[in-house]
């Protein structure tokens, strides 16, 4: 009995030992991408389980936002890694709006793809240049957005303000589509990419087209804002798009907080590029047609010094 007592004592001794043993702390990464149900939710969910599941020790806290707010959140510290656009990320540096004062302490993670705004209007309308839209129903995208800037701007450039369309609705592009198709908007902007959703939602109802952006107004928006470059809508890419379009374009991408370690940074885009076919490329039709060495693309910041370190050892920059 004393015998049994003892082992019984020493087992409770070794239970007791193991429940105080201490626990190996994680590693927060806070990783500002969009609303639950966003395309941006969509992204930051994939690319924080490839880091979540091949670096050690680190776990992915997803927290809700946008261009602006993300780059609020890097710049703050609130958020370790951001989605953003380049032509947002340059105004950040600049200090320029929507920013009150320049974003100093943000850094380029990684470019993931070029994006475009798109300026959707049925093939059959014979809309096809910027001052076509004089005394037409324009839903240009909800205000102070990206898209909405740069429709807005277009606009200017070719002489035309939103007092020169005949309605002007601030409404998200699904509620656009909506109007568009029962005839009380003559076009719709959204920003979009190749197989996008929006776009395709409305080729499958008539054949559509985009507004091109003339070459004239394309340098004016470049000269004032570098992280704006030409992107062309291929012709065949949705259904009536019969010929090559060049429209704005600017790249969707990772920022990260400029105080992040440099060897943190490097591992964190060494694991993206060693997993990025297999975990990446099924996530969207969008993503598998990029390749790894397109992460160095000019996204309107400065490179992470950990990222260029990776970039140079791949020779994707010099």
């Amino acid at each position: 009995m004393k015998r049994t007592i003892i082992v019984i004592l020493c087992l409770v001794g070794v239970f007791a030992l193991g429940r105080t043993r201490p626990v190996a702390a994680q590693e927060i990464i806070a990783f500002g991408g969009g609303p639950p149900g966003s395309e941006w939710y969509s992204i930051a969910a994939a690319i924080g389980n490839v880091w979540q599941q091949n670096i050690p020790g680190v776990a992915i806290k997803h927290l809700p936002g946008g261009g602006v707010s993300n780059i609020y959140s890097v710049n703050s510290g609130k958020a370790m890694v951001g989605i953003s656009t380049s032509d947002v990320n340059d105004s950040a540096v600049k200090g320029t709006a929507p920013f009150k004062e320049k974003q100093t302490n943000i850094k380029g993670l990684i470019n993931l793809y070029m994006t475009y705004c798109a300026i959707a209007v049925w093939k059959d309308s014979g809309l096809r240049q910027l001052k076509d839209l004089k005394g037409k129903a324009l839903a240009p995208g909800i205000k102070g957005y990206t898209y909405e800037v740069i429709i807005r701007k277009q606009l200017n450039a070719v002489g035309l303000d939103y007092s020169d369309l005949k309605k002007v609705e601030f409404i998200p592009a699904n509620n656009a589509a909506d109007l568009m198709k029962d005839g009380h908007l003559d076009a719709s902007g959204k920003t979009a990419n190749k197989f996008n959703s929006f776009l395709l939602d409305l080729a499958s109802q008539r054949d559509i087209y985009l507004i091109a952006t003339p070459d004239d107004v394309m340098k004016k928006l470049m000269a004032e804002n570098p992280g704006i470059y030409p992107a062309i809508v291929n012709k065949g890419d949705y259904n009536g798009i019969d010929k090559d379009i060049q429209v704005v374009g600017y790249r969707l991408c990772l920022l990260i907080n400029a105080q992040t370690p440099e060897d943190k940074v490097y591992r964190m885009v060494k694991v993206m590029a060693e997993h990025w076919e297999k975990d990446i490329h099924p996530v969207s039709k969008t993503f598998a047609a990029v390749q790894p060495k397109e992460f160095a693309e000019p996204i309107g910041v400065d490179y992470h010094p950990g990222a260029l370190r990776y970039f140079k050892e791949k020779g994707w920059v010099k």
